[in-house]
């Protein structure tokens, strides 16, 4: 393989940020390596990296949501706001689940 792979590493995190698809990144690769094996090569470490950030932000709303499902339940029990016991009950219960669900979409998805 040409190059060295921790110098190019660096515009795949700029098309990272930019958001590229697979197939846009493909057709970067092309235009930059001439062999077959350095395109799949990169294109892996793009795909792997693409979910590597997927994963994060996903785990980042399952502890957020853990951790409002966790509040909204020490709230519920020790009911300290008599009058909005519903709204913590049901409202932030529910954002709480949302939130996780969502994490949960990112990580397994």
């Amino acid at each position: 393989m040409s190059g060295d792979h921790s110098t190019q590493a660096s515009f795949i995190d700029a098309w990272l940020a930019q958001n590229l698809s697979i197939e846009e990144a493909r057709i970067e690769l092309n235009k930059q390596f001439s062999s077959e094996e350095d395109v799949l090569y990169h294109l892996n470490y793009f795909k792997k990296k693409r979910q590597e950030l997927r994963s994060r932000k996903g785990l980042f709303f399952m502890i957020v949501g853990a951790l409002l499902g966790f509040i909204s339940c020490v709230l519920t029990l020790t009911d300290i706001f008599p009058d909005m016991r519903e709204l913590i009950m049901v409202g932030l219960t529910t954002l709480a689940i949302s939130i996780a669900v969502l994490g949960c979409y990112f990580v397994f998805e």
